[in-house]
């Protein structure tokens, strides 16, 4: 048996299979990278229905605070003017 030809042949088997192996390892991360791609896309799409929900939402959210603040206002109008009118009168009373 020529021992030189077998270590070589035998260093090239190992290279090959190394390849093999490598290449394998290589399209099974590109599956991983494709997948958590997919996932990730799946996360943005639920992501954005919520906020336009949210976004639908909000207006009557808006709306109806609005609304408590202008009935707030006016019903503290009428308790402003006359205090507001004591005071005027208080300072002019005063002088």
């Amino acid at each position: 048996m020529n021992w030189p030809v077998f270590v070589n042949g035998l260093k090239d088997f190992l290279l090959v299979g190394g390849l093999v192996w490598g290449i394998k390892l290589l399209k099974q991360q590109n599956e991983l990278l494709t997948a958590e791609k997919s996932l990730k896309q799946s996360e943005i799409d639920l992501h954005k229905a919520n906020i336009e929900h949210l976004r639908s939402l909000q207006a009557p959210s808006i709306a109806s605070d609005l609304e408590q603040m202008t009935r707030t206002a006016e019903r503290y109008a009428p308790r402003e003017s006359v205090l507001s009118t004591r005071s005027d009168q208080g300072e002019l009373g005063g002088k």
